[in-house]
């Protein structure tokens, strides 16, 4: 079975899952999907798997990858001026979950996933003016650090942003949680380098040491 430029549309997405093309054979308590492409948000979805025992208790595995995703429009933050997250999102994920619903998938998925995002900016929020606030607690710490800024780095502390290197993580996931183990995000002057987990339920946790560029530290 066949389908070519379907389209769905969710209440809990803001956008449409447009252009659905895909290769399907159904045959007893079996779905399988042997390729599936479409676009949404602005980006490329292609995944490919199957669910099984649809008459007890069903499971479902799947393989694909989410590709150039805007990250504004995925997540999007009611205050403006509140630090929020952009770039292009490339995800690759290969995993298990039983049932077909998301409240049972999102706690029952488990694999593996690779994220990669490109032109990355952490908006309205300095990572370097940041540190040096947190710093000042311990007297004459910031105007010791300050001074050994290169002028660059001077002009750096007044960007309203933060620019990310590209971001290239991988994760396990267990019971629906991404567990990032490293966890590395870089910027020209500073390395944050940790471990966390983010769950599909949308919590995060993160623990990180903060690396200085040696040009400063």
């Amino acid at each position: 079975m066949a389908l070519e430029n379907g389209r769905i549309v969710l209440n809990a997405l803001d956008s449409p899952i447009e252009n659905i093309s895909a290769e399907m054979i159904v045959g007893g308590d079996e779905v399988r999907v042997d390729r599936m492409t479409a676009e949404a948000f602005g980006g490329a979805l292609e995944f490919s798997g199957r669910a099984y025992e649809l008459r007890t208790q069903p499971m479902l595995e799947l393989k694909g990858a989410v590709k150039e995703l805007p990250l504004g429009r995925l997540v999007k933050n009611i205050n403006p001026n509140a630090p929020q997250l952009a770039g292009h999102l490339t995800l690759l994920l290969e995993g298990r979950a039983q049932g077909l619903a998301w409240e049972s998938i999102s706690k029952t998925l488990n694999g593996r996933a690779r994220i990669l995002i490109r032109d990355g900016v952490i908006l309205n929020y300095n990572i370097l003016r940041e540190i040096i606030e947190k710093i000042s607690v311990i007297p004459g710490a910031a105007e010791a650090l300050r001074a050994r800024f290169p002028q660059s780095y001077v002009m750096r502390m007044q960007d309203r942003s933060t620019l990310l290197k590209p971001v290239d993580l991988s994760a396990n996931i267990s019971e629906g949680i991404f567990h990032f183990d490293p966890l590395q995000i870089e910027t020209d002057f500073v390395l944050l380098n940790g471990a966390g987990n983010i769950g599909l339920d949308r919590r995060i946790g993160a623990r990180a040491n903060v690396i200085m560029n040696q040009e400063i530290s």
